[in-house]
């Protein structure tokens, strides 16, 4: 055989590939009844809850109003004290590791960039820095500024 015909060769087993994928694809698309939910929730020890949705809505609810209670008052008074001693950093999302502490050293958090770049990918974060806004302690080291901007929040 030629070079060519090789090539064509694999050409053709790689178009197959890709238009059985696609057929596969196409043709698994099927609904579940309820019975296979159940059975398959079963097997995985799982629980099935169905939604109902009323039809019919109340005129007016009201819900009372909730009072605050002693451990919500110490709560706000230690994000209060917590907000005191930290720097209030905002990470935009799409922003790099470079962007980021191009904005840590602007707030004073970091002194050498390099060192915070380098840090992020020993610790194989490198990327995985969270969108929002993040109160970082102001004495923090740089382990301590990558573990809060980089722990997934919920």
């Amino acid at each position: 055989m030629s070079k060519y015909s090789v090539r064509n060769i694999i050409l053709g087993v790689g178009i197959g590939l890709v238009i059985s994928s696609i057929i596969n694809i196409n043709a698994s698309q099927q609904r579940l009844t309820v019975e296979q939910l159940e059975k398959e929730a079963e097997r995985y020890n799982l629980k099935l809850v169905k939604n109902e949705i009323e039809k019919s809505y109340p005129e007016e609810v009201t819900t009372p109003t909730p009072q605050p209670e002693q451990q919500d008052i110490d709560e706000s008074q230690n994000d209060e004290n917590q907000q005191k001693n930290t720097v209030e950093f905002y990470i935009k999302k799409g922003s790099n590791s470079y962007n980021i502490a191009d904005g840590l050293i602007e707030k004073g958090l970091i002194k050498d960039k390099q060192a915070f770049i380098d840090r992020l990918y020993e610790l194989d974060k490198s990327g995985k820095a969270q969108a929002g806004t993040f109160y970082i302690p102001e004495n923090a080291d740089i382990d301590t500024i990558i573990k809060i901007i980089t722990t997934i929040r919920r």
